[in-house]
């Protein structure tokens, strides 16, 4: 009996520990959006920053509607989650993630 090797493309995920800075291909463009979009960012450079929401603004679900529709991800502030459950929420998730495929 012949064993063959069969290839897998993959994508391996981005090592957060390891890397300083945001790859070009993780980056997002706003070339494409319109210079009046209403989902506003954390500097100058909106290249590489996603849209942050203020979840307490009047207007956060439209924000929120847009974000989804033009960018596919966003940031939410003043959502009141403490940092502990993002904490945690991190180390569960590495940890589903570290597990073997099989």
């Amino acid at each position: 009996m012949e064993t063959q090797t069969q290839a897998h493309n993959f994508s391996l995920p981005l090592d957060f520990d390891n890397v300083s800075t945001l790859p070009d291909s993780y980056a997002w463009s706003t070339t494409t959006l319109p210079s009046n979009d209403p989902c506003h960012c954390t500097n100058n450079d909106r290249k590489s920053s996603l849209p942050i929401i203020d979840i307490g603004d009047p207007g956060a679900y439209d924000l929120v509607r847009h974000a989804c529709e033009k960018w596919g991800a966003f940031q939410v502030i003043n959502h009141g989650v403490p940092l502990s459950l993002f904490r945690e929420t991190e180390l569960q998730t590495r940890r589903l993630f570290s597990l073997p495929t099989e």
